[in-house]
């Protein structure tokens, strides 16, 4: 019988990719190197390793359409995204499989941050590969400009932010469902990219977030300091207003409140 392989699928879309399909009656499969990781019900734990290739074979066994959302921005080599879509691509070919649905990043194309540069070469690598294809990009989520705030956030009454910084931030469980109807669908190539509602300075967001904390700290900007805020504040994040996309409907706000309730006392 056919499957859906979710590579990354113990990750976080992956994890939301998983837990969508089977609220949709499907039986994923789950591609992870993590030796921890449980299947929840319904799902099929596969152990194997993108950077080695092993395990890949068993994994894409009767797997008819792989969603494809391993990444690890921390590799020195990118070697998950890199050798991952070599690897994956030509295995997919032999396996059979008819529709490969790989996520990536709005700007991958229009910056030379090392991350983005390691995606778009996975996207050419399995734009050349004989596995029918749909590649989404997507704009950052809610939950990475969330863990930026928290990491510059020390506690005191004031919070510092670096300047010039945008983001269209999109909620990643909106992202997992784009990702399963375009799987769904006929390959496409390059979807529509998505994005969220809104476009917000970092300092607008700081706001949002301290008031969401019921916190009276100031928000103070100053020079960003270092390549990783580099996309963020060049606007090759950003997908240009006057370009087609997808939009998510779940805001900053929104995404704050969910956070808020999440750590209120007593919930679990």
């Amino acid at each position: 019988m056919a499957v859906t392989l979710v590579t990354g699928g113990a990750g976080g879309l992956g994890s939301d990719v998983v837990r969508a399909l089977l609220a949709h009656g499907r039986a994923p499969r789950i591609l992870t190197h993590r030796a921890d990781a449980v299947a929840p019900d319904g799902a099929e734990l596969a152990r194997g390793d993108l950077r080695t290739g092993e395990g890949l074979e068993a994994a894409l066994r009767d797997a008819a359409t792989i969603i494809h959302c391993a990444s690890d921005a921390r590799e020195p080599d990118f070697a998950t995204e890199i050798e991952g879509a070599r690897r994956l691509t030509r295995l997919a070919k032999a396996a059979g499989a008819v529709h490969l649905v790989y996520v990536s990043i709005v700007g991958v194309d229009r910056g030379d941050y090392p991350y983005y540069a390691a995606k778009r070469q996975a996207e050419r690598i399995i734009e050349a590969g004989e596995t029918p294809w749909t590649i989404l990009r997507a704009t950052q989520f809610h939950g990475l400009v969330y863990g930026l705030l928290r990491s510059w956030d020390d506690g005191s009454a004031r919070l510092t932010v670096p300047s010039g910084m945008r983001f269209q931030s999109v909620a990643r469980h909106e992202v997992a469902a784009r990702l399963i109807a375009l799987a769904e669908a006929t390959p496409s190539g390059y979807a529509l990219p998505m994005r969220g509602p809104e476009t917000l300075t970092i300092g607008e967001m700081a706001q949002a977030y301290l008031a969401a904390l019921g916190r009276a700290a100031s928000v103070e900007t100053a020079p960003a300091e270092g390549a990783p805020s580099s996309p963020f504040r060049t606007g090759v994040n950003l997908v240009p207003e006057d370009t087609p996309a997808t939009r998510g409907r779940e805001t900053w706000a929104g995404f704050l409140r969910g956070k808020a309730s999440d750590q209120r006392p007593g919930a679990v």
